[in-house]
């Protein structure tokens, strides 16, 4: 039993609580001097401490600390940038037709925007050490919505030029987000003393199907690029501000 609380076979039943001897009834706890039932059983306090032990919704709700919130808004950046990413490359068969542009052209402009983004990456660290997360976090940002713009307009106005333009703006951005939210996921690991990174990864690999299907969803319906690139772009600022804006970055 319980502090000596030897249950009752049926109401009206002699018991013993510590040292306290009584009867429960349905009208409540019965001592032949009338006393009141003892604190060890009468306490809610006491009961629910220790059916919590055993029964989990008697647990008290926990609070979100500030390293879960960051995840939760670290988890939504990341499939933003996942979609981001992959709803451009799924057009560029259309970006191809539309400029007119042979294979070997295209490897070349795809080259030059991947020499932007590895130039940009190799000086993050001292951007970052500069500038901190946050700013570096919104410059890129806007860098990725401004180079995204730039490739649809590229494209409708049919330009090269532009379109090399665009995607070496969009490459900066997007390794610059890159380097700043996989720095700010080793900080929320650690703050949550558990692997968490792997979330992350997983869900801009979600984020990339989902972009890959909208790229090819656009191109069904014979959606232009421009208006495809300039509304992911807004979407893509909208919801990484508010990520910072929620708590992002401890």
């Amino acid at each position: 039993g319980l502090n000596g609380f030897k249950p009752a076979l049926g109401v009206g039943h002699p018991v013993w609580v510590g040292h306290a001897f009584g009867w429960v009834t349905p009208f409540g706890w019965v001592t032949p001097l009338g006393g009141s039932r003892p604190s060890e059983v009468s306490e809610p306090a006491r009961w629910r401490r220790r059916v919590s032990k055993v029964v989990p919704v008697f647990r008290p709700a926990q609070q979100p600390t500030a390293a879960d919130r960051a995840r939760l808004w670290l988890l939504a950046a990341f499939a933003m940038s996942g979609l981001l990413a992959f709803s451009w490359l799924a057009r560029i068969p259309s970006i191809k037709e539309g400029l007119g542009l042979s294979t070997v052209d295209l490897g070349i402009v795809l080259l030059v925007g991947s020499i932007g983004a590895l130039v940009t990456v190799v000086s993050a660290g001292p951007l970052m050490t500069r500038w901190g997360t946050e700013r570096l976090f919104v410059a890129a940002t806007l860098l990725m919505a401004v180079g995204s713009t730039v490739m649809g307009v590229a494209t409708a106005a049919t330009s090269l030029w532009l379109l090399v333009l665009g995607i070496i703006v969009q490459g900066m951005g997007g390794a610059l987000v890159n380097v700043s939210a996989n720095v700010e996921s080793a900080r929320v690991e650690r703050a949550l003393g558990r692997t968490v990174i792997p979330q992350f990864h997983a869900i801009f690999s979600a984020g990339a199907v989902a972009g890959s299907g909208l790229g090819a969803l656009c191109s069904a319906l014979g959606i232009g690029v421009a208006p495809q690139f300039a509304v992911v772009a807004a979407l893509g600022v909208v919801l990484r501000l508010a990520a910072l804006a929620g708590g992002m970055v401890l």
